[in-house]
């Protein structure tokens, strides 16, 4: 082993352009794919720090006919399931709206922290146990008991410095002044639901106010119970609600593992591939490469096979040169995949689950199994097929000697082999830079630049009727519009991009037959008299609110373009009344139509009404203020912070942001997409180029004494240059198809990761293919042009 050791190396030094090359090559394939098997295997394959996580339920309803896609289930109920329940050992419950920013006071200074209220038993159904202190139970989930919650790691380091005497420290509650204890530090990577970073009981937040908060059903399976179970259960349930949502509704179930990283998924699935056909186009171009150095090593093997030596041993000879070439790519390799690790935790979205927890020991490992793999692709065949080859490389004719046509079949296919791979992850990568330009281009209905969303926090126990509020509200208003470099002010009632956390409500048309069964459920939104001008919404049809619209004077509202078409399709809206929900009495008038935007929800445009702010029809004002600057929206958090104290210094400002970075987020992850999809996709392709190069750079220096003859005879530099090219472009025309045909193939992989565009676009397969052409075209030229000069004279003088 020393002496092939030391062999390996030293045939290694005299050829160091090939063995850098191979090392490079191998080495690019080996960092991508270690990066992402670290990725993957931190978000998708490692366990979540639950029991048995594929036994937990999660479930919740859906009401198709009325475009109401999470349909929760009232708190009552759940308690009165869990007893009932044949399917499940366990029935816990999260707050409908997911994790919520919550503003607190520690030690007189606010902090904010994203949080929501839980069933008491929710950690036991779960079975997770806490990292310091305890979880919730049973008996904090009660009315009138104190209310303890349970911080997550990440926020137990970042607000409290990884404090170990946080437990039993108080946490004031600015929204109603209660006191908060917190008795618990959950473990690293638990993350449900996803942004939650403190946990309250539900009982204890709400009382006996609220027995009917809107909530999700958390599960645990018994053995042998299966998800349909569950659901056919909870179906049940949701039938004998009064609601007429409820009662048109169907039960969705999902595992937790799918509801914690069902988004981003479909991304780390296709970005693996990707990383997978790009480690296997590194090798099988490296193999190719050794396949080309085992012809001309074809004499140094028939010499060694003369003189003793059996095939198992030149076997182990080569296998120990391309082990060596596979260390160093590795060692390489895994400094590559560091590198891109740091950049994709970076640049990553924070829609990712735990990529907190990606750590170095994994990526090492992974490092290792790419590099096993990657020597058992690129090693292995060109050992056994150099160190058996047969040829007359001892004869005086061997000086001259060709590949057999089936070895330059085996080669024409691997390098035809690289192309189609390459063609797949380009139109992969095409598919998905149109779907992010789609995105980009997107008409939001209001116009983005300029505008600050500030999240407001104040005493609810100083303001706890509607009428103070509201009052409040129109003092910060105008304080804020007084501020200099503020145009516009204007109330917000959610939050951009909210989702499912927002307001939403069933509407009955007046003269309306069977209003239960037809009507959408709608979102619902707070104007004011300075609303739409502030946020950019255009107005199609009537008027916008003024500062006539208080109590007292015609109940109006204002709808967008969809909820006219859904409640008056073909008519006017304007002038129409509505009623919120089946029971109400009060009447509203609809005043005006305004367009359809893309806030609180970026792909899809929500339906919504508008209520006046002076006319609120619930007990819940706003807790935002939206502000058109002047200039850079961001220089004006300070002024806001200071202008709002001015009005009361019970009331804060938690958070501001620019509609610019709210809007980076519903884009990070397609950007992040595109970008790994596009980096991919280029080294593929150079290393597809590189393989067709190498195989034509070697046919024409195989091929130089019929070359050289061809010119002897009369040949024109444009025929040789058309014998090689077309070999080349024969070979690049069937990848291309290969290729094409491939990708149509694996079309539905692809859906998830597109928006507005199809897997089989007929542009990005034309345009992608066309690429891959020229890029082939360019590979083939300098072999073609070096073909042309050939010397004949000087070609067969050394015959």
């Amino acid at each position: 082993m020393h002496q092939d050791i030391v062999y390996a190396i030293r045939s290694l030094r005299r050829r160091p352009a090939f063995a850098l090359l191979v090392i490079a090559v191998v080495a690019i394939g080996i960092g991508s794919a270690t990066a992402i098997a670290t990725v993957y295997d931190a978000v998708l394959l490692r366990g979540l720090p639950v029991r048995d996580q594929d036994r937990i339920v999660v479930m919740w309803g859906e009401n198709r006919a009325r475009k109401f896609d999470h349909v929760p289930l009232p708190y009552s109920r759940v308690r009165e399931f869990r007893e009932q329940t044949r399917s499940m050992s366990g029935v816990a419950a999260i707050d409908y709206n997911g994790a919520w920013p919550t503003l607190f006071r520690h030690h007189g200074e606010p902090i904010e922290v994203t949080g929501l209220p839980v069933s008491g038993n929710l950690f036991e159904v779960l079975g997770s146990g806490a990292l310091m202190g305890r979880t919730l139970t049973a008996e904090d989930d009660v009315a009138g008991a104190a209310v303890n919650i349970v911080i997550s790691h990440s926020v137990w380091l970042r607000q409290f410095g990884g404090d170990p005497a946080i437990l039993g420290q108080s946490l004031r509650l600015v929204s109603t002044g209660a006191q908060c204890t917190i008795v618990g530090v959950m473990p690293p990577g638990f993350e449900y639901p996803k942004s939650a970073e403190f946990w309250a009981s539900i009982g204890a937040l709400s009382g006996a106010r609220d027995p009917r908060a809107p909530v999700h059903v958390v599960g645990r399976l018994k053995p042998g119970a299966s998800l349909e179970m569950a659901r056919g259960e909870l179906t049940s349930v949701f039938a004998e609600e009064k609601s007429p949502i409820l009662q048109g509704a169907t039960v969705v179930a999902s595992t937790l593992p799918d509801v914690i990283v069902g988004d981003v998924r479909p991304a780390l699935r296709i970005l693996a591939v990707a990383v997978g056909l790009l480690l296997l186009v590194a090798c099988v171009n490296v193999a190719n490469l050794f396949l080309i150095r085992g012809v001309e090593r074809s004499r140094e093997m028939a010499v060694r096979s003369a003189l003793g030596a059996g095939r198992a041993r030149l076997v182990r000879q080569l296998l120990t040169e391309t082990s060596i070439i596979a260390v160093a790519a590795g060692v390489l390799g895994a400094l590559i995949a560091l590198a891109l690790l740091r950049l994709l935790v970076a640049a990553a979205p924070a829609e990712i689950p735990r990529l907190g927890e990606i750590g170095i020991g994994g990526a090492m490992l992974w490092s290792a199994a790419a590099t096993v793999i990657a020597t058992a692709l690129f090693g292995i065949a060109p050992a056994l097929w150099a160190a058996g080859r047969q040829s007359n490389a001892l004869g005086a004719a061997s000086r001259w000697a060709t590949e057999r046509g089936s070895e330059r079949l085996v080669k024409d296919v691997l390098v035809a082999g690289q192309l189609a791979l390459a063609i797949l992850i380009l139109t992969s990568a095409g598919l998905v830079a149109r779907s992010l330009i789609r995105l980009q281009q997107l008409d939001l209905g209001y116009s983005s630049e300029r505008i600050l969303v500030a999240q407001l926090g104040w005493p609810g126990t100083k303001y706890s009727d509607v009428p103070r509020a509201i009052a409040l509200y129109d003092a910060l208003l105008a304080a804020v519009a007084r501020t200099p470099g503020v145009v516009g002010a204007a109330p917000l009632l959610t939050g951009p991009f909210s989702g499912t956390g927002g307001w939403d409500g069933a509407f009955v048309v007046e003269d309306q037959r069977n209003p239960e069964a037809t009507n959408p459920i709608l979102n619902m939104e707070v104007g004011s008299a300075t609303f739409f001008a502030t946020m950019g919404i255009p107005l199609r049809e009537g008027r916008a609110f003024t500062d006539q619209d208080r109590p007292g004077a015609q109940q109006v509202v204002m709808v967008s373009e969809g909820a006219a078409r859904a409640l008056w399709p073909g008519q006017s809206a304007v002038g129409k009344r509505v009623r919120l929900g089946v029971r109400a009495t009060e009447w509203w008038t609809v005043v005006g139509v305004a367009a359809d935007t893309r806030f609180r929800e970026f792909r899809t445009p929500r339906a919504t009404v508008y209520f006046p702010l002076r006319q609120l029809p619930f007990p819940y004002p706003p807790t935002m203020i939206v502000v058109r600057a002047a200039g850079d929206p961001a220089v004006l958090a300070s002024a806001l912070r200071k202008a709002v104290a001015g009005v009361d210094p019970d009331v804060v400002i938690a958070r501001t942001s620019t509609m610019t970075a709210l809007l980076d987020e519903p884009l990070a992850q397609p950007r992040l997409n595109a970008l790994l999809l596009a980096l991919f996709a280029g080294v593929v392709v150079v290393l597809a180029a590189v393989g067709l190069y190498g195989v034509l750079a070697w046919t024409v220096k195989q091929r130089t004494r019929e070359l050289g003859i061809r010119i002897a005879l009369g040949a024109q530099s444009a025929q040789l240059l058309y014998f090689v090219l077309r070999r080349g472009m024969a070979i690049a025309a069937v990848g291309a198809v290969v290729g094409l045909l491939a990708s149509v193939a694996a079309s539905r992989l692809m859906r998830a990761m597109l928006f507005e565009i199809s897997p089989t676009d007929p542009l990005t397969l034309f345009a992608t293919c066309a690429l891959l052409l020229i890029v082939a075209l360019v590979a083939c030229l300098a072999p073609a042009r070096r073909a042309t000069r050939i010397d004949p004279m000087t070609t067969l003088r050394t015959d």
